[in-house]
């Protein structure tokens, strides 16, 4: 969620670009918001310090009248104004929709699309290794790791998490849309146990996967990141997994970062699912995520991958203040 000083700051931005672009002139802008609003913006607004009452009452009007200009254009080349852009769309999706696509400041998703996906089919215009990364991994899966909860010796509880993979919002995570991860996963703070969710890009590097994200927290943004082993990236015959592994690094709301190896399971016949249709499958079954004992798992783990947990779970915790 944007302050109100970056929103203000965002949109006249946004706007003086927009004008030096020749795609509007400051007075079709004046009379969009006149329009918007039902009476004439005057000329308090443009300030470079406008009142706090006066920008509270028209900084709405002069975004959506920004906003609209840019729809009607393709996404800016400039990566700047871009991330601006996705920025400021961004923070209108948490306040409209109550979405928490919020962008963390150390993650730069722009940079990340631009330098792993950077090739794209002349003929479709599509990047092809967005689409294998879609094809093989795209769905629901459900995630296993080994809960640091433990109440006696030689107890195993397990954590199951959630991971939805699907392709980005177009212009809000990155300028075409770019694989993209949630997860959610069970959390505590100060003694309360609640799902807690990151989010972020997904890409290959090599023959590993990388889902680079960052909690959805406004107080505790802090980074979210798993590795899985990538199939041949030129091995096209190959069709959707049906099981992942790896090492996921998530962070509490005490900073303290918790190092864990994750099994993941496909859920069947959700790897051609949108966005909307995976956050509704989700809802569904959010309240399973949570610890479980490993015979209350019934036949979602065989004992060989709940030896697999156990034995190569070690752990590693560490405060960020203290590193």
């Amino acid at each position: 969620m944007l302050s109100s000083e970056a929103e203000l700051f965002l949109v006249k931005s946004l706007g003086m670009y927009a004008v030096l672009r020749g795609w509007a002139n400051e007075n079709e802008i004046d009379r969009r918001v006149a329009e918007i609003a039902g009476e004439d913006p005057g000329k308090r607004f443009k300030q470079a310090r406008p009142s706090a009452a006066n920008a509270e009452k028209w900084l709405p009007h002069y975004r959506q009248a920004i906003l609209e200009v840019f729809d009607a254009r393709e996404t800016p080349a400039d990566p700047l104004v871009a991330r601006q852009l996705a920025a400021l769309r961004a923070h209108v999706g948490v306040e409209t929709e109550d979405q928490e696509d919020t962008i963390a400041f150390f993650l730069d998703e722009f940079g990340i699309e631009a330098h792993v996906y950077p090739e794209r089919d002349r003929r479709t215009n599509l990047n092809g290794t967005k689409q294998r990364v879609l094809a093989q991994y795209g769905g629901l899966w459900r995630l296993y790791r080994l809960s640091r909860r433990i109440q006696a010796p030689g107890d195993i509880l397990i954590n199951r998490s959630l991971l939805s993979i699907h392709m980005a919002r177009r212009n809000v995570s990155s300028p075409q849309g770019m694989p993209w991860f949630r997860l959610y996963f069970e959390g505590q703070t100060e003694g309360k146990v609640a799902p807690r969710r990151a989010v972020g890009p997904v890409f290959p590097i090599g023959e590993r996967l990388i889902f680079l994200g960052h909690r959805i927290s406004k107080d505790h943004p802090w980074l979210a990141t798993m590795v899985w082993s990538y199939s041949d990236p030129d091995d096209s015959h190959i069709g959707h997994l049906q099981d992942g592994s790896g090492l996921a690094f998530l962070s509490n709301s005490q900073a303290e970062q918790i190092a864990a190896y994750v099994v993941a399971k496909f859920v069947p016949d959700t790897h051609a699912m949108d966005e909307a249709s995976l956050r509704a499958l989700v809802e569904r079954d959010r309240p399973g995520i949570r610890t479980y004992r490993p015979q209350e798992l019934g036949e979602e783990l065989s004992e060989r991958e709940i030896g697999d947990l156990a034995a190569k779970s070690g752990r590693l915790v560490f405060s960020n203040r203290e590193a």
